[in-house]
């Protein structure tokens, strides 16, 4: 096994495990794994690595989000196309969550922390991300959106978020963000209309990153 194949394990299972309120231990040792788990996390590994921007840990967490009834869910069903649509169904509803609530905040930070990472292995300001783009590709953010790399309520930051979106058809954008693109528009003005408090986080923490970044 190699050590993604390892990683993907643990993170199932810390998933799985805390999802339904168990303890659980990640496991160190390998050598006694059936044949199927292992072929399951190769599958998985091949998977992850043809679709990089997939985050790993909310593709195992979707299911519970999702289901009221925190099934027991295995490696195999990862592999299939429920799981795919669970997983954009998870990162949509991220993105409707009340600016106000906890979890909004909380995913505005992880974004945050994300793009920083993102600006400095480009080497870019934190102020150019929405604008930056590879050769011959869209804005970065697209694909970070898609994959819940980052959220709507960051972006909103942005003064020129939205002018970029505009950068790319109608439809390409509908085809790439699925839901969320219909959401943009009661984001923003769930956005504009949170809480003093909310916004002057928010604000302190994007300008605490411009003033190191850029």
């Amino acid at each position: 096994m190699t050590e993604f194949e390892k990683l993907i394990y643990n993170k199932h299972l810390a998933e799985t495990r805390s999802n339904q309120g168990k303890p659980f231990k990640l496991r160190q040792n390998f050598d006694n794994v059936d044949e199927s788990t292992k072929l399951y996390l190769t599958k998985l590994a091949n998977f992850f690595n043809k679709h990089k921007n997939i985050n790993i840990n909310k593709f195992f967490k979707a299911p519970f989000a999702i289901y009221k009834d925190k099934p027991h869910l295995g490696l195999d069903f990862y592999l299939s196309m429920k799981a795919v649509k669970l997983y954009r169904e998870y990162i949509n509803s991220i993105n409707r969550q009340s600016p106000d609530s906890d979890d909004a905040k909380m995913s505005f930070k992880l974004s945050m922390e994300f793009v920083i990472k993102f600006c400095k292995e480009k080497k870019i300001k934190f102020s150019d991300y929405v604008n930056y783009r590879e050769e011959n590709s869209m804005n970065s953010f697209f694909e970070h959106l898609k994959h819940g790399k980052i959220t709507l309520l960051f972006l909103f930051m942005y003064p020129s978020f939205e002018s970029q979106l505009k950068t790319v058809d109608v439809e390409i954008r509908q085809h790439i963000l699925g839901d969320t693109f219909n959401d943009i528009a009661k984001m923003r003005v769930k956005f504009y209309n949170c809480s003093e408090q909310t916004k002057s986080i928010f604000k302190k923490f994007f300008d605490s990153a411009v003033k190191v970044m850029g």
